[in-house]
């Protein structure tokens, strides 16, 4: 008798934790209450007094780019493609040369899609005028309005462009907010259409990985190289509003 009553309590205790858990996961999907019109609204005008979506023109070289405002922070929408030739002296060769400091592998379309990539050193240097590398901070600020660390990705990530892993499979995102991240080769992976790299202005995180089949942004557990080269994404100046 003894006997039947502990087995009776143990398949109490667990068909609860069995619901209970349900429980869990149903809260965590009510929780998920994102909306891409709150959040980042097409129309409208932001804290810089700029629509919350258009385009710039970045006075050093004429080229355009679409931007996107997401929660209080306006993001470039495209890759950073400025090109500048760097020139340098030899003075034991009396030499004179020049020599690129960041890379097209895109030039078919002259980099506008994908962009160019650069070493650290250069990432910090290159943004446009009032527009900046953004730091650990400002990226956790993106993933966090964006859903968090397991929604982020496929929220940000463009509708096309990624290759799956697996015959079946979808690797592009949904691309909520139009910052349209796309896969990019890197002197780290150098596939493309499977992952993408961008570089942060804080050393110790020194960037984010976007997967083809992830929903989470990859927060790197060692840093890359300062030789290594990487795609750029700027961020507005917060203290340019008005």
């Amino acid at each position: 008798m003894k006997l039947k009553i502990i087995v009776l309590l143990l398949c109490a205790v667990f068909f609860s934790s069995c619901l209970s858990g349900g429980d869990e996961e149903d809260d965590e999907k009510v929780h998920d209450d994102f909306d891409a019109a709150v959040v980042c609204p097409e129309s409208g005008t932001n804290a810089y007094g700029m629509p919350n979506r258009g385009t710039f023109v970045d006075e050093r070289d004429s080229n355009s780019y679409r931007y996107t405002t997401i929660g209080k922070q306006v993001w470039m929408a495209q890759n950073l493609r400025y090109r500048e030739i760097e020139k340098k002296e030899d003075r034991d060769r009396v030499l004179n040369y020049s020599t690129e400091v960041s890379y097209c592998h895109y030039e078919e379309d002259l980099c506008t899609e994908k962009g160019r990539i650069y070493s650290y050193g250069y990432s910090k240097k290159f943004c446009p005028p009032s527009w900046h590398l953004p730091n650990g901070e400002e990226w956790s600020e993106l993933i966090q309005v964006m859903g968090g660390d397991s929604l982020a990705s496929i929220r940000l990530k463009s509708k096309n462009g990624w290759k799956p892993l697996n015959p079946g499979d979808n690797g592009n995102g949904s691309d909520d907010c139009g910052f349209n991240v796309l896969p990019a080769i890197t002197t780290i992976y150098g596939y493309d259409g499977y992952r993408a790299y961008f570089w942060t202005e804080t050393p110790v995180d020194h960037y984010k990985r976007f997967d083809t089949d992830e929903k989470k942004v990859f927060e790197p557990k060692y840093s890359a190289g300062s030789s290594d080269d990487l795609s750029v994404r700027c961020v507005k100046d917060s203290d340019r509003i008005h």
